[in-house]
């Protein structure tokens, strides 16, 4: 942990600023991400790399390349909320307070 306080006090030096606010909208988002169970965004990367063989044997190849497209989105979604879970702007807010 001393090692990701020290990187996240260093990235504030590097951008010149002390607040460690998140804004309303920030917030707001990382509530509902973190509602969403991790294994959910796997799951769905994975159906969409089933879908998209599917639709590629189907011979709909564009349709195929397009579905395939959303595996990496999927994929960094389910990141970002495992970083929200992890080190989201509450749990910073629940340090500073101490």
């Amino acid at each position: 942990m001393d090692t990701m306080n020290q990187v996240a006090d260093k990235a504030k030096r590097a951008i010149g600023g002390n607040n460690t606010g998140e804004g309303a909208t920030t917030k707001s988002i990382e509530k509902v991400t973190a509602a969403i169970p991790s294994g959910t965004w796997l799951v769905m990367g994975g159906g969409a790399i089933v879908a998209s063989l599917a639709l590629k044997m189907m011979g709909k190849h564009t349709t195929a390349n397009f579905v395939g497209q959303w595996v990496p989105a999927f994929l960094m979604l389910g990141l970002y909320n495992k970083i929200v879970k992890v080190m989201g702007s509450d749990r910073q807010e629940q340090r500073s307070s101490h």
